[in-house]
């Protein structure tokens, strides 16, 4: 429960739109210019449901089921940023 009200409160202080489409059916776009470390993707009960260690701009979400889903994208082991996302 502590974990999801600290991701809560982060997500208001991410406001760069940097994931695209949204909402999405199958796929998803990350425009960030850094190096990408991990991306994990948190359904709305905060439990880990994706995760990658690889350096992809682009994740496919299709086999998640529809609804509303978290997303963090750490750079390096202090920067992290956090987004909603809405699966179709």
């Amino acid at each position: 429960m502590i974990n999801q009200i600290l991701f809560y409160q982060l997500l208001k202080y991410f406001y760069r739109d940097f994931i695209v489409p949204k909402p999405s059916k199958n796929t998803i776009n990350i425009d960030i210019k850094a190096p990408i470390k991990t991306v994990c993707i948190f359904n709305n009960l905060g439990k880990e449901v994706f995760e990658s260690t690889i350096n992809k701009q682009q994740i496919d979400i299709s086999n998640l089921t529809k609804g509303i889903y978290f997303i963090r994208i750490d750079i390096n082991s202090t920067k992290s940023y956090y987004k909603k996302i809405v699966k179709l």
